[in-house]
């Protein structure tokens, strides 16, 4: 943040979380690009308006090809998938396509938006555009995201947001300065760049401070206790017809591939419970 108050700046390097997400999901060419990309744009997002709380970035594909969701929870814990439609081998761009912004508020409450993507398709636009259309904050962002051959070398990105204390002179300096930032792809393929570096780049002459640091990792929240509880809202004739097929019943985390088997006697239990 700067030190009147005139900007608040986000940046993150999120390549080893959207790596990792990558690979559980078996995601490849533009799945892989765009879920990289989310991953990314889901930090910024959260970090900014919910850094205590959960976000989630959902894209949902044009034409009915799926849609690609990151949630994002406190203190760096990122997670993704990519669902795709039926007919589609990959989640597609384009018109009709859109970006769903949740971030959760206190008291549990929710706050919901969603933006079309714009016509030049990339999550970066698409995320800025529902940072000034629902939030109605002013803002910059950047998202890049390179591939070596398959494998994802870089995931970083920033954000900046123009405070209501913003000062004339502060403005027309970040005003000159943000073109030569609207893609930061060659910043991407240099590896001293950093979430301090561009931070550093970003707010050059302008006196700032950090006021705070978050480690961002790959997290999957499931566990056996929350896949019985899932399986404890079917209707009763739903959990019958698993009890049918005789001997335990395995069930996959969709988010991490995490494999849990549910024992006959357990869902008995549930049977009766129900």
């Amino acid at each position: 943040m700067t030190d009147d108050g005139s900007f608040r700046v986000v940046s993150v390097d999120a390549t080893r979380t959207a790596r990792a997400i990558i690979a559980a999901q078996n995601a490849e060419a533009a799945d892989a690009l765009h879920l990289a990309e989310l991953v990314v744009g889901a930090v910024l997002f959260r970090e900014t308006m919910a850094p205590d709380l959960r976000a989630q970035c959902v894209l949902h594909g044009a034409e009915n090809t799926g849609r690609i969701a990151v949630d994002a929870h406190p203190e760096g814990r990122t997670r993704g998938i990519v669902a795709r439609g039926k007919t589609s081998p990959e989640v597609k761009l384009g018109e009709g396509a859109r970006l769903e912004m949740l971030r959760t508020l206190p008291q549990q409450r929710g706050h919901r938006g969603v933006v079309e993507f714009p016509p030049d398709g990339t999550v970066s636009k698409a995320v800025m555009e529902y940072m000034q259309v629902s939030e109605q904050i002013v803002t910059m962002v950047s998202i890049s995201a390179r591939f070596q051959g398959a494998t994802l070398s870089r995931a970083i990105g920033y954000l900046v947001q123009l405070t209501p204390e913003t000062l004339p002179e502060p403005l027309r300096v970040m005003t000159e300065r943000l073109p030569t930032f609207e893609s930061i792809d060659e910043r991407a393929d240099d590896p001293a760049t950093s979430p301090r570096s561009l931070v550093r780049e970003l707010l050059e002459g302008l006196a700032h401070e950090v006021t705070a640091e978050v480690d961002v990792g790959f997290f999957c929240n499931c566990s056996a206790d929350r896949v019985l509880a899932s399986l404890g809202t079917l209707p009763r004739a739903d959990v019958r017809e698993l009890l049918s097929g005789g001997g335990p019943i395995e069930l996959s985390c969709d988010y991490c591939g995490t494999s849990y088997k549910v024992s006959e006697a357990q869902l008995r239990a549930l049977m009766d419970r129900s």
